[in-house]
């Protein structure tokens, strides 16, 4: 399931704005699709203060299949601009330190946190495609458990083989759930000083 965050107080905004001419609608519309842009880049700065992703990983502000993307923007006949976050976990791959082989593996997923040695892990080759990605992340990293045992603690694997899972971290969604309600006051004030700005230009 998709999660979106929808910018808090718009219902609010539609309502006083259905008496008003056109040209209020429209500035509307603008204040909503300029404030949408610049809340995506505070959830995006958030979001990489908290997890080690990378800008090039959440994707370009433009490009609407990004993992942290613009996904819908106002018109006059819907005044509502949504953003969307990737569901998808992030191979844990993304996050290692080190060399990646065999005894060196650490991983860091916190950017001010430490790296963490994963015993056993090692990398390997994802069947999503004949070759590394563009990113250099069609690896996955993994570790074989015990003959007949499963792992503790494995909300974040998935197992790919007799005794052998594949490492998760979170998706980009799990940390916008709650960097979304971190950036909504700012949403809502840039949303009414912007109005106020469009007003007074006329």
């Amino acid at each position: 399931m998709e999660i979106t965050f929808k910018t808090v107080g718009l219902d609010n905004v539609i309502s006083q704005l259905q008496n008003f001419s056109s040209k209020v609608t429209l500035d509307a519309v603008m204040a909503v699709n300029k404030v949408i842009v610049s809340s995506r880049k505070g959830a995006a700065d958030e979001i990489r203060q908290q997890v080690n992703f990378s800008a090039s990983y959440l994707g370009s502000p433009n490009d609407r299949n990004a993992r942290l993307a613009v996904t819908k923007r106002a018109t006059r006949s819907d005044i509502e601009a949504v953003i969307s976050a990737r569901t998808r976990p992030t191979s844990l791959a993304r996050f290692i330190e080190g060399s990646g082989k065999p005894g060196d593996v650490r991983v860091k997923i916190k950017p001010h946190g430490v790296s963490i040695p994963l015993r056993g892990a090692f990398t390997v080759r994802l069947r999503s495609g004949s070759s590394i990605s563009e990113d250099n992340f069609n690896l996955g990293l993994a570790v074989r458990a015990h003959a007949n045992s499963t792992l503790r603690n494995s909300r974040g694997a998935k197992q790919i083989g007799r005794n052998l899972f594949l490492l998760y971290g979170p998706s980009v969604d799990q940390v916008f759930q709650t960097v979304r309600e971190d950036i909504a006051p700012k949403a809502i004030k840039d949303l009414r000083s912007e109005m106020l700005r469009l007003q007074r230009v006329k």
